[in-house]
This record gives structure tokens, C-alpha cells and sequence, in this order.
């Protein structure tokens, strides 16, 4: 498995939705919806996974970060990443990266912020190396570096 990475290109949507069929939660539908080019108007970067197989570029995950108007002390955050493909390091890696850009925003905020399902591949029974902080029934706030103690 050699997986690259790079921006979000149109027609990713259909060659994505091809690979991981339908979503599994409510919150996936939505977020998906957010999967787009990257743009400051407003402000947005999306990042693809792609598997090489015999020198062809399947795109196998995706994650995007952005801004929005109702919560903007946090950036938003998703990835998603096929069943097959999964902890394997891939999401982790697009996690490091949009927190990476995150770290750019125009706006200076850097907290990123999502919704997961209990029970879902999103929130595993193991602890994530980035350690959540509730903000409430199935919310999360990340927090780079906290450490162990503050876990529930």
C-alpha cells in the first residue's frame, strides 16, 4: 500500500462515494457535504488519500477542515477513510495535516471541532492519540497534547 496525499479535486466526490458506498452515520451524510476544494470564501482545506495500485491513484479518504459562522471560536473537522484502509495510519495522517492547516486560518483560530456517533469507526473503543474533550453528548473538542490525566 503507497498512499499520497494532495488537495481536493472536482470529481473526488464520485470517485470517493464509489469507494465507501453509502454513509454509516447521519453525521457522515452531512459532513460529506463539506468535501470541496479548497477556498478562503469561506475558508476551507480539503485533503485526499489516494492508494497507488499498479501506478493508479484510487482515492481511498478525504478530510477537510473549514470555518463556520455558528461556532467560530472552533474550525469543523471530518475525515473519512474506506473500510478497507482503516487503521492503517491514514486517517491520523490526514489529522496531522489539516491540523497543520488549520494552524494557517485566516481567522487565527486553530481548535478544531466535530460530531461522532458512539459505536461508529469514528469513535473506537482505544484511545485516540489525540485526546478528546467532551463538550457535550457525543461532541468532541480536540486538544494537542493533553495529557492522560484529563481523560474521563
Amino acid at each position: 500500500m503507497a498512499i499520497e496525499y494532495r488537495e481536493w479535486r472536482d470529481g473526488d466526490d464520485l470517485a470517493l462515494l464509489e469507494i465507501w458506498g453509502g454513509p454509516e452515520t447521519e453525521q457522515a451524510r452531512q459532513f460529506r457535504g463539506t468535501l470541496a476544494p479548497s477556498g478562503n470564501s469561506p475558508w476551507r482545506r480539503c485533503i485526499v488519500a489516494e492508494d497507488i495500485v499498479d501506478g493508479v491513484a484510487i482515492p481511498v479518504a478525504a478530510g477537510v477542515v473549514h470555518e463556520a459562522s455558528l461556532h467560530p471560536e472552533r474550525l469543523w473537522a471530518y475525515i473519512e477513510v474506506d473500510r478497507h484502509h482503516r487503521r492503517t495510519g491514514v486517517g491520523s495522517t490526514l489529522l496531522t495535516m489539516l491540523r497543520h492547516e488549520a494552524a494557517q486560518s485566516p481567522s487565527g483560530v486553530s481548535r478544531l471541532r466535530t460530531k461522532v456517533e458512539p459505536g461508529t469507526p469514528a469513535r473506537p473503543s482505544w484511545k485516540p492519540p489525540v485526546w478528546p474533550r467532551s463538550s457535550g453528548p457525543g461532541w468532541l473538542s480536540w486538544t494537542r497534547g493533553a495529557p492522560a490525566a484529563r481523560l474521563r
